[in-house]
């Protein structure tokens, strides 16, 4: 084994290292894709049999630095208004469910997304669906299993999710009709150092739930927070005076 990859994966700088034939080198991002083991023999029978594990290929293949999820084109329009990309390098395919509401029983449309560079999936959609739902059908080998599945899952890159987490919302955040008033003229205060946060954490839904002196829509909603006669209002101004410098939000 390589020092430097002795350096790499110090666990393994036991073990014996194989390569692959110079010959057999393209044939890596297929093999990656089903179910992988070495095999030693003794004339014809089998003598022994292992996995391998594949971290470190796909980092060499595929590492990848660019956008994952959804991108939204910014007018002037010059591209497709949305490309949704998925990093799923060992995945036989990926296929994108759309669904008009987050309890539609059946997707209305299902795009084969096309593989791209570095172990990337991608399609493009129309602006139309923007505010809609998707899953995405990853086809791919499951060691835990043995077999090929069919997973149906939502995005890792999700910008909002339907309750439970169900299905993946379609949302551009950039849009303007979902910002609050005053929301891109407020400055964040600047900050000295990350030693200066005192942290608060709170639980979204538990701050107002039960506060009376929130408006009902509001309670256990965001828009609790700008009710300024709030109970809970009242005691975060406490805690600012008392030295908490940030809150925390949970669901």
């Amino acid at each position: 084994m390589r020092p430097a990859i002795k350096a790499k994966f110090p666990h393994l700088s036991s073990f014996n290292a194989y390569q692959i034939a110079a010959d057999d080198l393209d044939k890596v991002p297929d093999i990656l894709k089903g179910q992988i083991a070495i095999v030693a023999t003794q004339g014809n029978v089998v003598t022994d049999a292992t996995s391998v594990q594949i971290p470190g290929v796909l980092d060499d293949l595929y590492a990848y630095e660019g956008p994952l999820g959804p991108s939204f084109a910014e007018p002037p329009l010059r591209v497709a208004p949305v490309t949704m990309r998925l990093w799923a390098p060992t995945a036989q395919s990926v296929k994108l469910h759309l669904f008009p509401s987050a309890d539609a029983e059946t997707a209305t449309q299902v795009v084969q997304m096309t593989p791209a560079a570095q172990g990337v999936w991608e399609t493009t959609l129309e602006e139309s669906w923007i505010g809609q739902y998707y899953l995405y059908e990853v086809t791919v080998y499951a060691p835990s299993t043995g077999q090929v599945e069919n997973n149906l899952v939502t995005d890792p890159y999700s910008l909002g999710l339907s309750m439970n987490s169900t299905r993946t919302l379609l949302v551009n955040l950039n849009d303007p009709a979902l910002m609050p008033d005053g929301w891109s003229e407020l400055t964040k205060p600047p900050l000295a150092a990350p030693t200066d946060i005192v942290l608060y954490e709170l639980h979204l839904r538990d701050f107002s739930a039960n506060d009376k002196k929130v408006a009902e829509p509001n309670r256990g909603k965001f828009a609790a927070f700008t009710e300024k006669n709030s109970d809970g209002v009242k005691h975060l101004q406490k805690l600012a005076k008392a030295g908490v410098t940030h809150v925390h939000l949970l669901p």
